[in-house]
């Protein structure tokens, strides 16, 4: 439940279908009347209805780091998103942030009128340079290692588990 039915349900009841399309990915515990469910699929298809899509909701509770958002904003979608976990950080300015199901509807139309203000402020690095900056960061650590100056602390697992059941 923390990947927000609760917000999705609202939506299927309430959002102006006649208007809107929306799709739902992956497992769902319940079924929607209006809404697009689409089973868990492979990356290449979530990609493809990624690429054709217009705005990215995501209405999941206190995800640190929610890969589909990301993915979503990789794809040159505005987003909108619930104000918790990891999202705000995420999403910086390509997209809008909610606090209730009743403030998505509004947010939509924004980003309606702001679309291309929204698309312009992406700034997705590409793969190669995120790589390569994970790789520069491990040279620098293990730089700091062999030269002394980081000091790695060993923690004797079978004393910490003792001491759980002691």
């Amino acid at each position: 439940m923390n990947k927000g039915f609760d917000v999705y349900e609202y939506l299927d009841e309430t959002l102006d279908f006649d208007k809107y399309e929306m799709r739902f990915i992956g497992n769902s515990p319940m079924e929607f009347r209006n809404i697009i469910h689409v089973p868990p699929c492979d990356s290449a298809v979530v990609a493809g209805y990624l690429k054709s899509s217009d705005i990215f909701v995501t209405a999941s509770k206190s995800d640190p780091c929610s890969n589909s958002l990301i993915e979503a904003l990789h794809c040159g979608l505005p987003a909108i998103a619930r104000n918790c976990g990891g999202h705000p950080g995420i999403i910086g300015e390509c997209g809008e942030l909610f606090d209730n199901a009743e403030d998505i509807a509004p947010l939509i139309r924004k980003i309606e009128r702001e679309y291309e203000g929204y698309r312009s402020k992406f700034s997705c690095p590409d793969i190669a340079d995120i790589s390569a900056q994970y790789e520069s960061f491990a040279e620098e650590l293990l730089a700091l290692r062999e030269s002394g100056n980081l000091p790695v602390k060993k923690i004797g697992i079978i004393r910490k588990i003792k001491s759980y059941f002691i």
